[in-house]
């Protein structure tokens, strides 16, 4: 037996000698033959995401990453053989993983198209009129704290030649679904709230009203407004967070609020098919009447 044994060991070590950990096993780190991974960072409309983060892991660590050009390609070289996850990152959209595999020697292409937005002001300083994505259009509008919600946006409307206070978020959207937290601040008991929704110009445009015990949708076209459907069963008090959500599909707009499963608002309507999405605030009352409300945590999924 000992005989044997000592036949086996010497056999297995001359079998280790003639193995080449660093050529002959595809994903040792120690393989001189590297992988290299290229690929195409789009944002929803095609368009190339300059600057977003591409990222290597293993093992919870960042082994490699770098940056998208300015058309939205990147490249990583000389990258150990292995299994990686990938992330990109990059402002106003929720980060996107996946998984490349990168045996020694070969090249991968990893294409991304980014479709879910997400802004939560987090990385804004206080103050700032207009975050990344947003164009102020009237009114007051500002980043600011609100503990413990974190950083939010905040719009202030008195009662000025605009009719409402309204930032819109400088995108291009067809059908898309949309999330958006608010809440109402001291203000005049006459106050309005909500999103604007396919926006056109001042005078044409989609938005969701929310009163103090109504919600309407509100179609404005050629600056008059009519309502295409709402519900006066519902009750927003100020001082409190909460949710509305919208939905457009074609001509279908359904309007959810604090996440029911079912519309509370339900339409049809193809006078706008496309356009930005953006929120406002109003004040109905007369001066020095005022309205404030704050913004925050807002989503679109971008299935165009």
């Amino acid at each position: 037996m000992k005989i044997f044994f000592a036949f086996v060991s010497i056999l297995f070590i001359s079998t280790l000698s003639c193995l080449n950990p660093g050529r002959d096993n595809p994903y040792d780190p120690e393989n001189p033959d590297k992988a290299k991974i290229f690929g195409f960072i789009s944002n929803y409309d095609n368009t190339g995401a300059r600057n977003a983060n591409v990222a290597l892991i293993q093992d919870s660590q960042i082994m490699y990453e770098v940056r998208t050009d300015d058309n939205g390609f990147f490249e990583l070289k000389n990258i150990d053989p292995g299994l990686y996850g990938v992330e990109v990152k990059t402002p106003n959209y929720n980060p996107v993983i996946g998984i490349t595999d990168l045996p020694a020697g070969s090249v991968d292409t990893f294409d991304i198209k980014l479709y879910e937005m997400f802004i939560d002001f987090e990385d804004e300083p206080v103050g700032v009129s207009e975050p990344l994505g947003f164009k102020v259009l009237s009114g007051d509008w500002g980043t600011s704290d609100d503990p413990p919600q974190g950083r939010v946006y905040t719009g202030h409307h008195d009662q000025t030649p605009e009719e409402e206070a309204v930032s819109i978020l400088e995108a291009l959207f067809h059908d898309f679904y949309t999330d958006v937290m608010f809440k109402v601040l001291n203000t005049s008991e006459s106050w309005e709230v909500g999103m604007v929704l396919r926006y056109q110009n001042t005078d044409n445009f989609y938005y969701v009203r929310v009163g103090m015990d109504y919600i309407k949708l509100t179609k404005r076209e050629d600056g008059s407004d009519s309502d295409l459907a709402d519900d006066h069963s519902v009750t927003f008090n100020k001082g409190i967070w909460y949710q509305i959500s919208a939905d457009l599909d074609g001509s279908h707009i359904k309007i959810y609020v604090d996440n029911n499963p079912s519309p509370i608002l339900v339409a049809d309507d193809n006078t706008f098919t496309h356009g930005p999405m953006g929120l406002f605030v109003r004040t109905g009352e007369v001066p020095p009447a005022s309205a404030s409300a704050r913004f925050d945590d807002i989503y679109v999924d971008t299935r165009n």
